[in-house]
């Protein structure tokens, strides 16, 4: 009988495990590249770690993925609007030797946490996870990456293609596809003429006024604002257009009337995981931190200890150096003269920056830490 998880719909018949083993025989062995996080995860399960040669296949694979999904809507899009990212445009990112830093981060959200636990579980039921991974996981990261480090210019992406649904749904607009896609073209009923282009649009866009800041946030208020203003089109000879390219020509001005009204700059907070008390907690699995001084060299020892099995914790080389950098501090600071560590020294932004670390990378760095210290044999 194949092997099926009930909880997805992929099974791994000995059919398709035929074409694989072909596969691999008569490429080379390029064959497994068709399963590279399958590889690494089924590694993770058999050993407890994963190879370096497993590892910095997934992460070219990873880069190959992230590379199509942003190059499908997101490819003009600054770098920015996805995390703190310093390269100017995506194709500077991509032409780069290094690894571009959201691969770095794509790898993160996949093997890190209970959603790493749950693709190791898929392994043991004897499932595939590249569909999953590639399908869904990695679009859904770009997807949450986006809103939270973009949230106006996601605002006017759901707003225009809820505005959109809306009108096709009541017929007022007409669309070849149902529920229309952002290429899509929608038309108004017995209008006949070619899709607008963006300049077209941004023109209209324009004379919006107050209409703009309210598009920087979802609600169903803005949407139905924006049906009445796309109502108006037809006055401007505008009978069609597309949710991608509405969106393209509301986004900048919303953008610069929400700039306008809110000056401020928002810091790229991380919320879903407290680093500070991940850290802290990391350092008691190791040793106490405010104990006697035959404790406290225990927990060097240990610390130490932990320090040496990062090479081989089959991890990529960025992911190693980042939990080598914490745990090079931490040493640092349980071995001072302080009786306990202040705060502030395992503190994520104090941590992150002395440290040069991405802030929002210090949790699942932390996270890899304690699994790892959690399997080091008692010495």
């Amino acid at each position: 009988m194949p092997a099926t998880d009930q909880r997805f719909s992929v099974t791994v018949t000995p059919a398709k495990m035929a074409w694989r083993a072909f596969l691999f025989t008569t490429l080379g062995g390029q064959g497994v590249i068709m399963c590279v996080f399958t590889e690494y995860l089924r590694q993770q399960n058999e050993c407890g770690r994963a190879s370096e040669e497993a590892a910095s296949r997934v992460v070219q694979r990873l880069r190959e993925v992230v590379r199509r999904h942003l190059g499908r809507r997101r490819w003009n899009l600054p770098p920015r609007y996805f995390g703190n990212y310093d390269s100017p445009s995506w194709v500077d990112a991509f032409q780069s030797e290094d690894v571009p830093e959201i691969v770095i981060d794509c790898y993160l959200h996949l093997f890190s946490g209970r959603r790493s636990d749950n693709l190791r579980e898929r392994i043991r039921l004897g499932c595939e996870v590249e569909d999953l991974v590639e399908g869904t996981i990695v679009p859904q990261f770009l997807y949450e990456q986006q809103r939270r480090h973009d949230p106006v210019g996601y605002a006017v992406y759901a707003n225009v293609r809820g505005s959109v649904r809306a009108m096709v749904g009541d017929r007022r607009l007409v669309a070849g596809q149902i529920p229309p896609q952002d290429d899509t073209p929608v038309r108004f009923p017995e209008r006949h003429g070619p899709v607008a282009d963006e300049s077209e649009v941004t023109r209209v866009v324009q004379g919006w006024g107050n209409i703009l800041l309210r598009l920087a946030r979802v609600s169903r208020q803005s949407q139905v604002d924006l049906e009445e203003r796309f109502v108006s089109f037809p006055e401007y000879d505008i009978v069609a257009f597309t949710t991608r390219i509405a969106t393209n020509a509301i986004r900048d001005p919303v953008r610069r009337a929400h700039d306008a009204w809110d000056a401020t700059p928002v810091d790229d907070v991380v919320v879903e995981y407290d680093a500070d008390t991940g850290i802290r907690h990391l350092v008691r699995t190791v040793g106490p931190t405010d104990s006697p001084a035959d404790s406290r060299a225990v927990g060097l020892n240990r610390l130490r200890q932990l320090r040496r099995a990062i090479p081989e914790s089959g991890h990529y080389r960025v992911v190693r150096e980042g939990m080598a950098r914490i745990v090079d501090e931490l040493i640092r600071v349980l071995d001072s003269d302080e009786q306990v560590p202040k705060q502030a020294e395992l503190a994520r932004p104090e941590l992150a920056r002395r440290l040069d670390i991405r802030p929002q990378r210090v949790c699942d760095y932390v996270r890899y830490l304690e699994a790892l210290a959690q399997s080091l044999p008692d010495e």
